[in-house]
């Protein structure tokens, strides 16, 4: 970073028109700092991913372009993101540490990442991202895999194996959207991010950096605070992009839910994933959906929030480990 030339003691920069011109000089300075910082950030994690052999690419399906990363052999994995971040923030320890056994993938999913519909009028629901990764596994000739997905990209997962169940072999839901909260969760969990004055939108696209502050501070069980100069930039440049098709994904959220007998339809072993200390979506939700799906387990991971896989993720990579190479459930020993 440059500075403003070294001033003798002859000329000090005393008067208040220069000290206001410092002033402006170094705000603008850490603000642009703040910008570099998330693209540098960015590309290191991309970076990263690549020297781990897990490339990035860019497909063009018929509903659209969708950026996903895909690495290793053996059988497929695809790990879906949720509303927060994109494919690569989300999954990046996941990827490198099951790319050695399997093949992955992770898609940025529309409206999020660098992943967008042809028809900008397109919502991005559960349904529409889950037949967007359908045909992304139909391009690359893979008949089946095993899908996870978090969050919003959990209702995702739920989508995709209603909607196409001849393509999953095993699936994990974690801290998931889809199942309608009872009015007590609803309240407590508005309780916990008052800030938004019960819309989820508000909750979810934090409108001020101090609303987004709340968030991060929620979500994670342990404190993830990013630098006070960055605050302005992550939330425009990734809370708030494509924000008002974000804004439509969270009214969709907000009353479309899964039904019970489509939950009860799912027929493949599955694990239900969930942080103890998840404000966002309560572990009591968790188990209801675990208890919604008849091959379903359930497991809680006691030191997390929100995000279990960022939180403890080596306990999260053994925990999905062991699933997937488990032999199947009935369905009265899953409970």
């Amino acid at each position: 970073m440059a500075f403003p030339p070294h001033r003798s003691s002859q000329t000090p920069l005393r008067s208040p028109a220069r000290l206001m011109t410092l002033a402006t000089y170094i705000l603008g300075s850490w603000l642009l700092l703040g910008c570099n910082m998330i693209k540098l950030h960015q590309d290191h994690v991309v970076n990263s991913l690549r020297s781990e052999g897990i490339q990035s690419h860019t497909i063009s399906l018929t509903s659209g372009k969708m950026r996903y990363f895909s690495g290793g052999n053996g059988f497929p994995i695809v790990f879906i993101h949720g509303f927060g971040g994109n494919a690569s923030q989300t999954w990046r320890t996941q990827m490198v540490h099951f790319s050695k056994s399997y093949r992955v993938f992770a898609p940025d999913i529309y409206w999020f990442g660098e992943s967008q519909p042809n028809n900008k009028q397109v919502v991005g629901t559960p349904a529409d991202q889950a037949d967007a990764i359908a045909e992304l596994l139909d391009r690359h000739g893979i008949a089946k895999a095993h899908v996870v997905g978090v969050s919003f990209g959990g209702y995702i997962s739920l989508a995709f194996a209603i909607r196409h169940p001849q393509k999953v072999e095993r699936l994990v839901a974690v801290d998931s959207a889809g199942i309608e909260p009872t009015t007590a969760e609803r309240e407590k969990m508005m309780k916990a991010f008052a800030y938004a004055k019960g819309s989820l939108a508000d909750l979810l696209i934090p409108k001020s950096t101090q609303d987004l502050e709340k968030f991060l501070s929620k979500v994670f069980y342990k404190p993830h605070p990013i630098p006070g100069f960055a605050l302005e930039p992550t939330l425009k440049q990734i809370f708030w992009k494509n924000k008002e098709q974000r804004e439509q994904i969270a009214l969709f959220l907000t009353g479309n839910f899964i039904k019970a007998e489509q939950l009860k339809g799912i027929q493949k072993p599955t694990a239900v994933f969930w942080g103890q200390h998840d404000p966002l979506l309560l572990p009591s939700m968790g188990q209801r959906l675990a208890q919604s799906i008849p091959k379903a387990q359930f497991r809680i991971f006691k030191e997390s929030g929100h995000m279990p896989m960022l939180e403890e993720n080596k306990l999260f990579n053994a925990a999905l480990s062991n699933f997937l190479q488990s032999p199947p459930l009935s369905a009265t020993a899953s409970r």
